[in-house]
């Protein structure tokens, strides 16, 4: 028989909540530098799910995403 274990806390799925505290906390007109166009489609994604939009810009060392709604 398999044992059923309570009160185990569901962790949280950590390819989504590194971005929370920086989509947070950005407002209209801040901007980051990310290294690569990976790391940006996953920040602007995220950030659109919860109803931000984005603009970029390719920069001599990495990309530059400001934060436009």
């Amino acid at each position: 028989m398999i044992k059923i274990d309570k009160d185990i806390p569901i962790p949280k799925n950590s390819y989504w909540s590194k971005w929370t505290s920086t989509v947070d906390k950005m407002e209209v007109g801040d901007s980051i530098k990310l290294a690569n166009r990976s790391l940006v489609d996953k920040f602007t994604q995220y950030g659109r799910r919860r109803g931000f939009s984005y603009k970029t810009k390719k920069e001599s060392e990495g990309i530059r995403v400001w934060r436009t709604k």
